[in-house]
């Protein structure tokens, strides 16, 4: 019996490990912080000693994937910063309200705009635009808040410049554009699950007004308001492919951030604004703690390597079962204790990605990862943007929250049968 136990002791000591973790969080010592110790207790329990960890720690520094997503998710960040402050989002949104008549559609097509924006707690910035673009409309608050909180995040397992995306391109040593591929159609059902859940019920007019007529609706200024961000992506996905064609031995990521730079230097110029703009956002709290958080997962992605824990999973007699729990139940667990899909992505992958069978593709492992992932994140009553939005529209929160389990459990359910479609 003993024995038997004894086999699942690696499996055991990595879910001690997660749970510390987690109750890291729960005490406000933050993510990265909490990935730092739980890295060292996970050293510590197979095997190393404090200075192999700090040795091994220090690794990441000198390793080329975790420093490129800390280039890229800086000038992302400082981007969505810069076009927030200038007011140029909100202005490419009311641009955009001349071509589009159908209140529902504003209402969901909004949050997803401003949702290409990764930055903390942007609920708060797209929820003043859906309470105007839902001013006069027979509407409950509730509706509002739940509206701005599901379909803000539409896009977060799909666009190229959402960190979780970045960081799981880089953890699973694929180009961009393939994992995007891939979860593309996860997007597709999460916007189609909010759709029949918390849209198809409205009572509203077929047509509304504009927000804010002074501003033009004409294409060019839609092109204006919007450069930066069509520079960014656009310049992201020319650049990937001139140096796959030109540059066979160079990683084709590290085109984005020079797009990022240009769509950067595009928005200081829009605006009038001095270089010395740009390092005052870069070094702002929020961009710094990313930076620390990104840091500490890619520690204990090198600690989960050289103290042989993946090695002993593979050995422990039921591999396929640590890969199930690796893709299927790790992931939302971690999400829902955190609010932090990205939490999800660097702890849980590393594992994911090691336990894959030799041979078998690991796209759709990691499609599911991100489905099961994304469901727990939007199921978490931590989830910033759940706040958030509550509070702006002034709901109650247990009211609010009972209505996104139908929704999640859709998008969740549908992802597991896009996984076994695709495997």
């Amino acid at each position: 019996m003993f024995a038997g136990i004894a086999t699942f002791y690696p499996l055991l000591r990595l879910l001690a490990v997660f749970a510390l973790m987690v109750f890291g969080v729960r005490l406000r010592l933050g993510l990265g912080l909490s990935v730092l110790i739980g890295s060292l207790a996970l050293a510590l329990w197979f095997d190393m000693t404090v200075w192999q960890w700090i040795v091994a720690s220090l690794g990441v520094f000198r390793d080329t994937p975790t420093l490129l997503v800390w280039c890229v998710l800086s000038l992302i960040l400082a981007l969505a910063s810069l076009m927030e402050r200038t007011g140029q989002v909100e202005r490419c949104m009311i641009a955009l309200s001349h071509h589009i008549a159908s209140p529902r559609i504003r209402l969901v097509f909004f949050p997803i705009l401003i949702g290409l924006l990764p930055m903390p707690g942007g609920a708060v910035f797209s929820a003043p635009l859906i309470q105007a673009v839902a001013r006069g409309l027979p509407m409950p608050e509730i509706d509002k808040s739940l509206m701005n909180y599901w379909f803000r995040h539409t896009m977060e397992m799909t666009w190229p410049l959402f960190p979780a995306i970045i960081l799981a391109a880089s953890i699973a040593d694929i180009p961009t554009p393939q994992v995007v591929l891939y979860t593309c159609p996860l997007s597709l059902i999460f916007f189609a699950a909010g759709w029949f859940c918390l849209v198809r019920g409205l009572e509203v007019p077929p047509t509304a007004g504009i927000p804010n007529s002074e501003v033009s609706g004409s294409w060019a200024n839609v092109l204006r308001q919007g450069l930066p961000i069509f520079l960014a992506l656009g310049g992201a996905l020319a650049l990937e492919g001139a140096i796959a064609l030109c540059l066979p031995g160079v990683p084709v990521d590290y085109g984005v951030p020079v797009a990022l730079i240009c769509g950067i230097a595009a928005c200081l110029r829009q605006n009038r604004l001095r270089v010395a703009e740009f390092f005052h956002v870069v070094f702002q709290r929020h961009v710094l703690h990313m930076i620390f958080m990104v840091g500490a997962l890619g520690v204990f992605k090198i600690i989960l390597e050289k103290s042989g824990t993946v090695d002993a999973l593979m050995h422990m007699g039921s591999a396929e079962m640590a890969l199930i729990l690796a893709a299927a139940v790790l992931p939302p667990l971690v999400s829902l204790v955190t609010g932090l899909s990205l939490a999800s992505v660097g702890i849980t992958l590393p594992l994911l990605i090691a336990l894959v069978p030799e041979g078998e593709s690991v796209m759709p492992w990691l499609a599911l990862s991100m489905a099961t992932g994304f469901t727990g994140h939007m199921l978490s009553p931590l989830h910033i943007c759940f706040v958030l939005s509550c509070e702006y529209f002034k709901v109650d929160f247990g009211a609010s929250w009972r209505r996104i389990p139908v929704p999640a459990c859709i998008f969740c359910t549908a992802g597991i049968l896009y996984f076994f479609l695709i495997r």
